[in-house]
Order: structure tokens, then C-alpha cells, then sequence
């Protein structure tokens, strides 16, 4: 019979934290820091458990998708504003 410390089968609260910093914008060092985590700490949890991997992928997925829709939302409100003359055309 096995004794000591049972295994933790799941992440920990502190790696949904780094991945909320990421989606958020913080670099991984910054996230880990945020959530009060050493970076080698990230590094094991990421071999431990391949979803945090998969979960920190999806989060710059969704930072990455998320800064292209604000730069297309700002070129289209540019556009719209130049077609009822708010803004002078740029110079060719």
C-alpha cells in the first residue's frame, strides 16, 4: 500500500489564472508572476498535464483573434469616417 501525498489529478487554480493573464495579455512570465507562480513551476505543470498546454494555446488563439477584430473594428470606423468626410483622405 502507497503512502505520502495523494497525486493531484487535476490543474491547480493558480494555472487557470495564468492562462486568464495570457488571454488577457500578459506575457507567461507576467502570468505566472500574476498568479504567483515560479516559472519552473509552469514548465512541470505544462508536462504534467498536456490540457494546460492545449488551454494556453487556445488563450493567445483568443488574444491573437481578439487584437485582429479590435484592428479591423478601428480601420472600418476610420473607413466609415472618411466616407462622411470626418477624416481627410490620406495622401497618396
Amino acid at each position: 500500500m502507497k503512502t505520502g501525498r495523494p497525486r493531484k489529478t487535476q490543474l491547480p487554480a493558480a494555472a487557470y489564472a495564468i492562462v486568464r493573464g495570457i488571454e488577457n495579455g500578459l506575457t507567461v512570465e507576467a502570468a505566472c508572476k500574476a498568479a504567483q507562480v515560479v516559472r519552473r513551476t509552469y514548465t512541470r505543470w505544462r508536462a504534467k498535464w498536456p490540457e494546460l498546454v492545449k488551454l494556453v494555446a487556445d488563450a493567445f488563439e483568443r488574444r491573437r483573434k481578439a487584437a485582429y477584430d479590435l484592428a479591423m473594428a478601428e480601420l472600418e470606423a476610420e473607413r466609415k469616417a472618411r466616407l462622411v468626410g470626418e477624416l481627410p483622405t490620406p495622401a497618396s
